[in-house]
C-alpha cells in the first residue's frame, strides 16, 4: 500500500470516531430527562470539541491497531495471495475493529456526560 491509502485510512478512522461522537451526543442530550437538552449550549460545547478529541485519541488508536494487524497478517502471509478463508478472515477483522471503534467512541461518550453532566 501507498501512503496515499494510509492518509485515508487515517483520514475514515477520525472521521468514523467524529460522527460517532456527535451521534452519541444527540442521543445522549435527547434521552437524559435530567440533564441539559439536545437543543442547549452545553451540547454543543460537548459535541464539537469532543468530535475533534474523539477522532484525534480514538481515531490514532484504532488506525494504529488496524496498521499494526495489516503487519502481522502480511507477515504471515509474505508474498502469496491471499486465498478465500484468507480474505474472509481479513474482512471479519476488519469489520469487528470497526464496531469495536463504535462501540468505544460511545463509551467515552457515556462516560465523558456521566462525568460532566450527571
Amino acid at each position: 500500500m501507498d501512503t496515499v491509502s494510509y492518509d485515508r485510512q487515517k483520514e475514515s478512522s477520525g472521521g468514523l470516531a467524529s460522527i460517532v461522537w456527535i451521534a452519541s451526543t444527540c442521543y445522549l442530550f435527547a434521552t437524559s430527562g435530567a440533564g441539559p437538552g439536545l437543543m442547549s449550549w452545553q451540547a454543543l460545547v460537548f459535541a464539537l470539541p469532543g468530535a475533534f478529541v474523539a477522532a484525534i485519541v480514538i481515531g490514532i488508536a484504532f488506525y494504529t491497531i488496524q496498521r499494526g494487524v495489516a503487519k502481522v497478517l502480511s507477515s504471515r502471509l509474505g508474498d502469496a495471495a491471499p486465498n478465500d478463508a484468507a480474505t474472509v478472515v481479513i474482512s471479519i477483522l476488519g469489520i469487528a475493529l470497526m464496531l469495536t471503534q463504535i462501540v468505544a467512541t460511545f463509551l467515552a461518550a457515556k462516560i465523558s456526560y456521566t462525568y460532566f453532566f450527571v
